[in-house]
């Protein structure tokens, strides 16, 4: 489960795929909330790598809801996405 909300509050084109990126972040335990860089760089139309200011790295994809694992594959997300 995620602890921590984030939300672009500015975008940097930096390279053909690279944006730098702050963040204002919200620890979702104790409510502090913070400013936060990153770097993501575009792997495709459906990939990026979130690179850390420490150079730590994540990387995601999109993937089709019938492809997740259970519980997530068959939760009702319809009303989210309203």
């Amino acid at each position: 489960m995620a602890r921590t909300l984030c939300e672009f509050r500015s975008i940097e084109k930096v390279g053909p795929t690279r944006f730098d990126i702050v963040e204002r972040c919200l620890d979702l335990v104790s409510g502090a909330a913070h400013a936060e860089r990153a770097t993501y760089e575009m792997l495709g139309e459906r990939a990026y790598r979130r690179i850390a200011p420490r150079g730590s790295a994540v990387t995601a994809h999109y993937c089709a809801q019938s492809a997740l694992p259970e519980p997530w594959r068959t939760n009702q997300v319809d009303d989210l996405l309203r």
